[in-house]
């Protein structure tokens, strides 16, 4: 079995599957790359997505208290980054909000890959994000989709 995090720290972009079987979990990560999927560790009770060596969690209550985010914020929530990603290297932090990308708005991980799939069938080699930082700051990072 492949561990997410290692697919994601080479840059693999996935989509991620789940189903049900009888008491345990089976997760699979289809890779556009190679046509099929592939098993990976996961975690039943876990809403986070690992995406471009950001795991990203939606907006709710508790992730709101947890990071001290204004109530009712709009996006995405970064709840960690991949020490040697791209998107550590551009700055992107723990607490960070993805508003929106390049390709499209925001409102769950799925989104996200959603929009990083509409992005590689137009032929681009990147995705845009619109990142809020703790201070409220916005700011644009292009990030590689291989």
């Amino acid at each position: 079995m492949i561990d997410a995090r290692y697919l994601l720290a080479i840059g693999i972009v996935c989509a991620l599957g789940a189903t049900a079987q009888s008491e345990n979990l089976e997760c699979r990560w289809f890779i556009p790359a190679i046509g099929r999927p592939l098993p990976v560790r996961c975690d039943e009770a876990r809403t986070e997505r690992i995406i471009l060596g950001l795991t990203l969690a939606p907006l709710d209550q508790t992730m709101e208290a947890n990071f001290r985010i204004a109530a009712g914020s709009k996006g995405v929530v970064v709840t960690d980054v991949i020490a040697d990603s791209e998107a550590a290297g551009r700055g992107i932090v723990r607490g960070d909000i993805i508003l929106r990308t390049s390709a499209g708005l925001i409102a769950s991980p799925d989104d996200l890959v959603q929009n990083i799939e509409i992005a590689a069938r137009e032929g681009q080699s990147s995705i845009g994000l619109f990142v809020v930082d703790r201070e409220g700051t916005t700011e644009f990072v292009s990030l590689r989709l291989i």
